[in-house]
């Protein structure tokens, strides 16, 4: 597949990011040419996770706008279409992802979340684990 496109769910930033391993994300991503879509709920959401007391007991709190920084760097912003009519999610904290799904057409979506994964059906691209994102670009 020729530059596939996902949505990183905020579980996926934040395992990186905890475990230290941003660059290693932002370098696969880069090397690969892939085409990763995030939106300002997103965004939101990474901060708010960033900012919650045992995160910030791993991580440099300095660094945080520089992670958001970069993110939107290697991130495509949307702004989906909150009027779509998607498919009920048992979270409704998730409802954006579907919404950026169906905002364009992207390849894959990648999340930790077992119930997301469970709902695949509501969204309009693949939805697969981390393991299943590395084994694609694995060499």
């Amino acid at each position: 597949m020729e530059n596939p496109s996902f949505i990183l769910d905020t579980n996926i930033w934040i395992s990186y990011i905890v475990t230290g391993r941003y660059t290693e994300l932002t370098s696969l991503i880069q090397h690969n040419k892939l085409r990763i879509y995030t939106c300002q709920t997103l965004i939101e959401e990474l901060i708010l996770v960033l900012n919650r007391p045992k995160i910030k007991k791993v991580i440099d709190v300095s660094n945080i706008g520089e992670i958001i920084s970069i993110h939107k760097k290697i991130s495509h912003e949307l702004k989906p279409d909150k009027k779509i009519n998607i498919p009920e999610l048992s979270d409704p904290d998730d409802v954006f992802l579907a919404q950026m799904s169906y905002a364009i057409k992207v390849d894959y979506l990648v999340t930790g979340d077992k119930l997301l994964l469970k709902q695949a059906s509501g969204f309009k691209c693949k939805v697969i684990t981390m393991a299943d994102f590395i084994k694609m670009f694995a060499r």
